[in-house]
């Protein structure tokens, strides 16, 4: 359990340095504690949250019900956007992005190039794709 806690706090750090590395935008800590919890930032004063991940290779998921987990989550903060983005994997996965209850999510397999697989710059692209279109 104390691994997992680790896990999730380094992946907060690294996915946060990396989006003002890569992208020169700053996440805000969440202060508001009606929606602390929900996702770990939130990106300026725009409707855009984000929530890091460290998933293992080995990690299976029911993406039905992790979207359906998601758009609630979404609902009570009141987010137009939720990026979902993993630090790193080794293998190839997709962007996914789906709308649910008129709440975008993008789901990001990886930030880093762990393989020539990855497609990083895809991924930060459709990242920045996310935050512009809610910066208007």
């Amino acid at each position: 359990y104390k691994r997992q806690i680790y896990k999730g706090a380094l992946g907060e750090v690294v996915g946060q340095y990396l989006f003002d590395k890569v992208l020169h935008k700053k996440l805000d800590d969440i202060t508001d504690p009606d929606v602390f919890e929900l996702f770990d930032f939130k990106v300026g004063e725009l409707p855009v949250y984000v929530d890091f991940k460290n998933w293992r290779e080995s990690t299976d998921f029911d993406w039905n019900k992790m979207i359906d987990k998601i758009g609630k989550k979404a609902e009570k903060c009141g987010c137009k956007c939720v990026i979902i983005a993993n630090i790193i994997t080794t293998n190839e996965y997709s962007i996914h992005s789906t709308t649910k209850d008129g709440v975008e999510i993008v789901v990001i397999p990886t930030l880093l190039q762990s393989s020539p697989k990855c497609d990083c710059a895809q991924a930060w692209s459709k990242i920045k794709e996310c935050i512009d279109k809610y910066a208007d």
